[in-house]
């Protein structure tokens, strides 16, 4: 996870941690969200809302193209 962590860049920077940690074991670890949620003690419902919250949040967040007017 240190290597992961080091070239996340600013956009999983100011992820809370659990989300952090979520997004990793989904992506880099290729983990189904039951599983997911077994290792974080939480259900399979909550971990799949924590991904798309993450998604949800980095939508909002990024950068918004300019008007053409």
């Amino acid at each position: 996870m240190r290597r992961w962590k080091k070239g996340r860049g600013p956009c999983c920077a100011s992820r809370p941690e659990r989300e952090r940690t979520t997004l990793y074991m989904r992506f880099f670890r290729d983990m189904t969200q039951a599983r997911i949620a077994e290792q974080l003690g939480i259900s399979q419902i909550h971990a799949s809302s924590l991904i798309i919250h993450c998604f949800g949040s980095a939508t909002k967040s990024s950068t918004t193209l300019p008007d053409p007017a």
